[in-house]
C-alpha cells in the first residue's frame, strides 16, 4: 500500500509499504516529495537504488504515517505512473461500481 512518511529529518517520503515491523518499516520505490514552482516533485529517496529494491526505515526515524486513502489522488497517480503499471485512480467512480478497500 502506498503511504506517506514524515521523517525526523523533516523529509516527506512516499513509498510502497512491503512489511511493517515493530522497529522498522520495509518499503520499495521510496521518493521524497520536494516543493517546486509546478507543485510537488517526486525525487528518488536514495539516488542509485534500483527500482523495486526494498529499503528499511527505522520506526524511530518516523514522525507520522499517512495511508493511501488520505493522500491526494494526484500524488498517488504520479507515483503509479512512475513505478506502477501505469494504472491511475479514477476521477469519478460510477455509482454502480463499489471501490475495493485495501
Amino acid at each position: 500500500m502506498i503511504s506517506l512518511f514524515k521523517l525526523m529529518s523533516s523529509e516527506i517520503v512516499m513509498a510502497d509499504v512491503v512489511s511493517d515491523y515493530k522497529n522498522k518499516v520495509i518499503v520499495k520505490n521510496p521518493v521524497v516529495l520536494v516543493p517546486s514552482q509546478q507543485g510537488l516533485m517526486l525525487i528518488g529517496y536514495i539516488p542509485g537504488v534500483l527500482k523495486d529494491s526494498e529499503i528499511a526505515i527505522k520506526r524511530s526515524a518516523i514522525v507520522s504515517i499517512v495511508e493511501m486513502d488520505s493522500i491526494d489522488k494526484n500524488l498517488v497517480n504520479e507515483y503509479y505512473e512512475r513505478f506502477g503499471a501505469g494504472i491511475v485512480m479514477a476521477e469519478n467512480i460510477p455509482s454502480n461500481v463499489t471501490p475495493i478497500k485495501h
